[in-house]
This record gives structure tokens, sequence and C-alpha cells, in this order.
């Protein structure tokens, strides 16, 4: 089989989008019976050499938040810089003026790929004459409009259902999204496959009390703590979570911390208002973007992980903290107790008292959080990339053969 595959999402520091495409790009440039890759992007198309390149320089360690050495985007990060870039994010028009420059160099490359599969892991399909398959990870721009930026909504509900029309199939993450796409987009169920991501094996990695204490020294963390990981943006409840904590008892916030560790997203006003108490006390300690190797011994060092989103289509964070063994808090609703599969603590995301009492309960009861760390590790053994990357080829193996 021979795949192209748009690879714009290959900008560090990777989003969960970027961590997907990441993951199942490396299995297929690894595979004998993938006869030929190719990797297309804004600025252009990309040989299996140079995908393999690609690949090679985001798990090297460059994943350290600096945008101007890696990924697809790197000329545009050593222009603009970080703060040029979020600059530029907020220009009217800049989506589909980026959308423009990947039409173009997609016409452009395909001439050399018309025999080729066309995979898009970001919903919205490219100009192309072949076969092609697209990930839909959520729906929440329909679903939860005031949870994304004007233009980001403008732009799926515009390109979405035509790309969805154009796909030969469509992959989503969990079946919680494919009923949403039914739901909502029209989309017959038995055109879509479920195909959950994976968990890379270094989550489930144990790690001895030196490399922890070396970790906690690394980064100013104490002994014990409770984690979020993710987008600090409004659709992750970050604001709830923060007034849910606020409501523990003092002593318990004095001796376990809120970790928040993420990059800023979009609509953080209230959420730094909120933070700007607990920040003084160091109740909460904020450590931005951290290495992508760090986050294994970063969940496992915790002593419970929250992810407490009002929408997912599926949530990393909850089987990459149960892979490492630590305890979960998610939420009641959306994909989060499908892809928690009865081993985490549920809490309503709309309810401060049962976030709050929640959390509680993992953090006074040990045996209750014990029971919930061993259920999970063993329920995340499920989820790999290759079992992923497995299903994904026979998907666009058999669409190509139409």
């Amino acid at each position: 089989m021979d795949l192209l595959v748009n690879v714009t999402s290959l900008q560090s520091p990777l989003t969960g989008i970027g961590h997907y495409t990441h993951n199942l790009l490396r299995n297929f440039i690894a595979r004998s019976d993938v006869d030929d890759i190719r990797g297309v992007s804004a600025l252009g198309g990309q040989t299996r050499a140079e995908l393999t390149a690609l690949i090679e320089r985001l798990e090297c360690g460059c994943d350290s938040g600096n945008r101007s050495n890696t990924g697809t985007g790197s000329m545009v990060h050593r222009i603009l810089g970080h703060r040029g870039i979020q600059f530029a994010k907020q220009v009217p028009g800049i989506r589909r003026l980026k959308q423009g420059m990947e039409q173009y160099r997609t016409r452009e490359f395909s001439r050399a790929c018309s025999q080729h599969v066309y995979w898009e892991p970001n919903y919205v399909l490219l100009p192309f004459d072949g076969p092609s398959v697209t990930t839909v990870h959520d729906v929440s721009h329909i679903h939860y409009p005031q949870y994304h930026p004007e233009e980001r909504v403008r732009f799926l509900n515009e390109q979405l259902p035509g790309s969805i029309e154009r796909a030969q199939s469509l992959v989503v993450v969990s079946e919680f999204t494919r009923s949403e796409v039914t739901r909502y987009l029209g989309v017959d169920s038995n055109q879509m496959s479920v195909i959950t991501p994976g968990v890379s094996p270094f989550f489930c990695r144990s790690f001895d009390e030196e490399e922890l204490i070396g970790l906690r020294s690394r980064y100013g963390l104490p002994e014990h703590y409770i984690l979020y990981v993710g987008t600090l943006e409004p659709r992750k409840n970050l604001c709830g979570l923060i007034r849910a904590y606020k409501e523990l008892p003092s002593a318990l916030r004095q001796q376990y911390p809120l970790v928040l560790v993420g990059c800023k997203g979009w609509g953080n006003d209230q959420l730094e208002s909120e933070l700007r108490t607990l920040l003084n006390k160091e109740e909460v300690i904020r450590l931005g973007y951290v290495a992508q190797s760090d986050l294994p011994s970063l969940y496992a060092a915790a002593t419970v992980m929250t992810y407490v989103s009002f929408y997912e289509g599926f949530g990393m964070p909850i089987v990459e903290a149960m892979s490492a063994g630590t305890a979960v808090l998610t939420a009641n609703c959306a994909s989060m107790p499908e892809v928690a599969g009865g081993c985490a603590e549920l809490v309503d995301p709309n309810d401060i008292d049962c976030m709050s009492n929640g959390l509680r309960r993992l953090l006074e009861d040990d045996s209750h959080r014990q029971s919930l760390a061993q259920a999970g590790r063993l329920h995340a053994q499920q989820f790999t990339w290759e079992r992923s990357a497995d299903q994904l080829f026979n998907l666009l193996n058999k669409v190509g053969e139409y």
C-alpha cells in the first residue's frame, strides 16, 4: 500500500492530535507492507526518509517546547518565534490562509501520489482525487461552540461536512464520538470505524525512588500532588477544577498542591483570575509545557490525576495516567466513562461539590485509591499504538483496493 498523510499537526510542542499523528505515522513508516509513505503540509511534501528524520527529531529530546527546532512548522517558528505564532493565531482569516497554503501544496504534490491512499488525521481533507480516509476526534464545535474560538467553529462547520462526504471511510476514536457524528452530522454508524488511540510503553514503566526524587527536584515538586495534564482552555473545565480544589480543607491543599501541566490555550482570563490566590499560596503549581519524556514520571509520582472536561472525544490523559499506575478522577459525561472503563472516580463536571467530594475521597481513602490505580493499570493495557496502527492499516488497505 502507498500512503499519503497530512503532517501539519507535527509541530512541537505536540497537541493531542499531534501525538496521535506522530505515533501512528511512526508505526506506518516502520511497516514493510507500506510500500511508500509521503507526508504533506503547508510547507510542502516529505518523502519517507524525510518523515523518518522528522519523527527522530520529535523523539530525540527536541520536543522541549522550542518550536524552532523541530516539526513541520520549524521555518515559520524560526521567523516569528513563539509569541509571534500566538499573535498570528488571533489574526482573522489565518486558519483559512493556512488551509489555502496546504491545498496548494497538496495539489502540487498529489500529482506524484495519484496511486496513494490519503489519510487525514485531523478532520478536514485536503484536495485529493484518490481514495481518502479522515479521522474525526469529536464534534465539540457543534455541541459546545462556546468552548472554541469563533474562527475554528466557522472553519469546521464549513469544511467538515464536505470532507465527510468525500471520504471513502471515517475513523472515530470512541463509540461516543461515533454516536455524536451520527447525531449531529447524519452519518450512518456503519460508515465509521472506531479505532482508539494507544499509549506509549514509556507510560507503563516503573520508576525507582531516586528517579522520582530527581523529577521532583527538577520541577520543584513536593512528595505528594494532584496532577492535571492538558491544554489550558475552557472546554477542559479548569475553572471548575480550581473551585472544587478550593473547597478541600486547607490541610489537604497544603499536603496535595494541584500541578497544572500543559500549554495555554485560548480564553484564559477567567482561569488566571481563579488561579491568582492559589499560586501565591503555592497551592497550585503551574509547569506549562513539559517534555514528553518527563510525562510518564510526572504521572507516576502523582497521588491522583484529574481530568474533568465538559466534553472529550476520547481523553488520552486518562489512559496515560492509568498506565502509569495513578488513580484518576474524571467526568461522568461524553467519552470519559467509556475510556475509563469503570476504573476511575466519576464526577459531574458541572457540580463543584461533586468534584470536590470525589477528589477528597481519592485523597483520604487509600484503599479506594489503590484499588482504582490497580484496576486502571490493567484496563489501560488494551490501548496500544501497535493495535491502533494495525486496525487503521487494514482500513486504509481496504479503501485502497476499491
